[in-house]
């Protein structure tokens, strides 16, 4: 890979983490360098360029890794890896620390952070042509979430019967109340901002991995990081905390529901993720906490 950015053939590379794709650190003569390689099938490559695309754009006024340009001047590459040929963006290297889950101040400078990176979305989306690339995102809609969804759990082996009915339960309420409570039109979101997805550093905060970047409800940046609130508990302190944050006003009941659909999508994707050990070990046990999650946003399933 080192010839695709240009950095000597000597200079060396390692895994630090695996899991929806694989990042390897770079030691480059200009300091190290991250680079992802995409998971096969995940993502087409208009979806990788539209996702570096938009990093690009905020980088100015979100922080964020920048990625870097080959010696072409393209986002994305094709490396071969042990695994194969894989797509592939390298970035600058991003030195920090995650945020404290259970800390109400981190939570609000993680509101902060969002509500940024939420009016900043506004003034690309104001501003960009309608043939840039960065609209090359997936679009999803409540119809296609539940469709998705319900499709890929119905002969899922690890659902039990009744899971199914709990969650068949979970959608029917979803549904009924989303048709009294219009979420916005859809917006390009990060939708997996929870902690993990970012570094503090010495010059501030940084948010990282676009990866599941949509078209969506504009709250759903909010959602992921809502689930990781009630995961770790002291759930009232901390949405409050990250609620102030971010700045603008949060409909109780479109936050909800939001959140939900989040929940929803997140199951579906289950069954092509049993490869990530935290979920491959037992992914009954996942289901049962996620309709948990579920039940506390829509009323007990």
């Amino acid at each position: 890979m080192n010839e695709v950015w240009g950095w000597p053939a000597e200079s060396v590379a390692r895994v630090v983490h695996e899991g929806e794709n694989v990042t390897w650190r770079v030691e480059a003569p200009e300091g190290p360098r991250a680079v992802r390689l995409y998971r096969p099938g995940r993502r087409t490559l208009g979806e990788i360029e539209a996702e570096w695309a938009w990093v690009e754009a905020l980088a100015d006024e979100v922080p964020t890794a920048r990625p870097l340009r080959t010696v072409g001047g393209a986002l994305v590459a094709t490396v071969e890896s042990p695994a194969g040929p894989r797509w592939a963006v390298a970035m600058e290297w991003v030195e920090g620390a995650h945020p404290d889950p259970r800390d109400p101040a981190h939570a609000f400078e993680l509101g902060r952070l969002i509500g940024g990176l939420r009016r900043a979305v506004r003034r690309v989306e104001a501003a960009v042509m309608a043939d840039w690339p960065g609209h090359d995102r997936p679009r999803t809609t409540p119809e296609s979430i539940v469709t998705a969804t319900l499709g890929a759990l119905s002969d899922a082996s690890f659902v039990g019967a009744e899971q199914h009915a709990r969650l068949g339960r979970g959608v029917d309420r979803l549904v009924r109340r989303l048709a009294g409570c219009p979420l916005g039109a859809p917006a390009f979101v990060h939708a997996d901002l929870h902690v993990g997805n970012v570094l503090v550093t010495a010059s501030g905060w940084r948010c990282l991995d676009f990866d599941d970047s949509v078209f969506g409800p504009p709250l759903l940046d909010l959602a992921t990081p809502r689930v990781h609130q009630r995961a770790v508990g002291g759930f009232d302190a901390l949405w409050a905390a990250m609620a102030a944050g971010y700045g603008e006003p949060i409909d109780d009941e479109a936050i909800r529901l939001t959140t939900a659909l989040q929940l929803v999508q997140t199951l579906g994707e289950f069954p092509s993720h049993l490869d990530i050990p935290a979920l491959g070990r037992d992914p009954g046990a996942v289901v049962e906490r996620y309709l948990g999650y579920l039940g506390a946003e829509l009323g007990p399933l």
